[in-house]
């Protein structure tokens, strides 16, 4: 078998440098794009909202699997300007799996468990979509025009929904392992729901995905949904010291009900034909540490 090789939409973000790189050591040949002005060698200027067109056509006829991880990312950015954030992050992502699944190729969606409204617990693959923001309509749409551009088309589309991804690079986390190291007390929200995967997690299971055939809905989800609260005093008590976590009342400082209810979802048809299961809570704790390696 030859080297598998992929092309990724948006390469500039979290998930998208993670899983390139763990791809790119576990011998694929990868291409990401950028919309930096000036583009690290081995990156091509693309910017999404430009559209397809814009793609060099060797790049569109060689790319044999394509993740698109480009988008408007953030309940705010959507709401500010839902026209905008929607060309970019349904009608040019529509326009842009088409083109690659014209030529057979397979494309792998990042979305969200923002699609649902989150007043139920572990929706499954299969469950209607119900949205209550305009990010979380923007990707229920963007997943239609995917999958039905692909019942068409030569290529595949797979749909992968995300629960919450973390990072130890990522401030709120960082900053509480600041404050453990000064053996000062964190701050976490004790009333704000959240189903927890690692970046790691996330991106092998992404290549597996990716280097499948199997077309339609997948989850990626931890095990269950905690609040920030017990995800600080888990990694508190993976360090095993004397570190503290004061609670943080979002309701009482901000006069709002936080949201979702739910978070988490079920994995149950991704199980059965990837064989993934949820992420432990443990082994989040533990890689926020740095006590596990990731990649």
């Amino acid at each position: 078998m030859g080297m598998q090789s992929a092309l990724v939409v948006g390469g500039d973000g979290l998930i998208a440098r993670a899983l390139s790189a763990h791809m790119a050591a576990t011998g694929w040949k990868v291409l990401c794009t950028t919309r930096r002005a000036e583009p690290l060698t081995g990156r091509l200027f693309f910017d999404l909202k430009d559209g397809f067109k814009t793609l060099p056509e060797d790049v569109v006829q060689q790319s044999k699997v394509v993740f698109v991880c480009a988008a408007v990312t953030g309940f705010a950015a959507c709401a500010i300007d839902p026209e905008g954030s929607s060309h970019i992050n349904v009608t040019r992502t529509i326009e842009l799996g088409h083109q690659f699944m014209q030529w057979g190729a397979r494309v792998v969606y990042l979305s969200s468990n923002a699609v649902f409204g989150g007043t139920q617990a572990g929706l499954d693959e299969r469950a209607p979509t119900s949205a209550v923001t305009e990010y979380g309509r923007q990707k229920a749409d963007c997943e239609a025009g995917l999958l039905a551009a692909a019942a068409e088309l030569s290529g595949s589309c797979a749909v992968v929904r995300l629960t919450k991804v973390v990072d130890r690079a990522q401030p709120l986390y960082s900053g509480w392992m600041q404050s453990f190291k000064s053996h000062a007390p964190a701050k976490a929200a004790a009333d704000l729901v959240m189903c927890p995967v690692t970046t790691a997690f996330v991106v092998k299971a992404l290549q597996s995905i990716g280097a499948g055939n199997e077309g339609g809905v997948y989850h990626l989800s931890g095990e269950r949904d905690v609040t920030y609260y017990e995800l600080a005093s888990a990694i508190a008590a993976e360090l095993g010291g004397d570190e503290t976590v004061e609670k943080d009342w979002v309701r009482q400082r901000l006069g709002a009900e936080p949201s979702p209810a739910y978070s988490a979802l079920s994995m149950a048809h991704t199980t059965e034909t990837w064989g993934l299961l949820p992420q432990p809570f443990t082994e989040v704790a533990k890689e926020l540490t740095g006590q596990e390696n990731g990649l």
